[in-house]
């Protein structure tokens, strides 16, 4: 049975001579020292990224496929006397990981913006010419409806806020509210 290489370091330095001479290969560009390093490094470093984006991320794999190819464009910048192989490409990781979590957060936040831009403001009462008849009809809507729809028409709240409010997805607060919405609006067409 064959004994799996890995590679370790004690106080910066490497264990064995045979890790440094990988070291070596890499940076003389052999092909097959890029495998090897892979086949060692690649399912801690799938681990680190599935840490942080998700275990069933589909990101996680590209992640790991970026951070080796930085890796091996910047060979040349590590340095085995400062520490391990594998601690110096999982700071890699771990910095597109957090690039990807930004990336994600700006993505959230510009399409809770093009919702809110969709969704538009709801007519106030002033608009609608009857506002005690709307008063009626919101009054009788049950109570999930009564309340998402009187915050969103009275109070002008944004999608946001009543998803936060609710603790409920923003699509999920969107698609209640627009059965509502339906609902109101049968219930005004059917009295006149």
């Amino acid at each position: 049975m064959e004994e799996k290489r890995t590679l370790t370091a004690i106080n910066g330095e490497m264990q064995r001579p045979a890790d440094r001479a990988l070291i070596e290969r890499l940076r003389s560009g052999d092909g097959e020292a890029e495998e090897e390093l892979y086949g060692i490094l690649a399912p801690r470093l799938k681990a680190t990224a599935a840490y942080f984006l998700g275990w069933q991320d589909p990101d996680v794999e590209d992640v790991v496929q970026q951070t080796f190819m930085a890796a091996f464009e910047r060979l040349d910048g590590y340095d085995p006397d400062r520490g391990g192989i594998y601690t110096w490409a999982n700071q890699i990781c771990v910095y597109f990981c957090f690039k990807r979590v930004r990336r994600r957060k700006r993505l959230v936040h510009v399409l809770a913006q093009d919702l809110e831009n969709l969704a538009g403001s709801a007519p106030t009462p002033a608009e609608d010419g009857r506002p005690a008849a709307l008063r009626e009809a919101v009054a009788a809507l049950d109570e999930p409806c009564r309340s998402l729809v009187a915050r969103r028409i009275y109070g002008g709240e944004s999608y946001a806020v009543l998803a936060r409010d609710t603790k409920a997805p923003m699509g999920t607060v969107a698609s209640r509210l627009a059965r509502c919405l339906r609902t109101l609006r049968k219930s005004l067409t059917t009295e006149g």
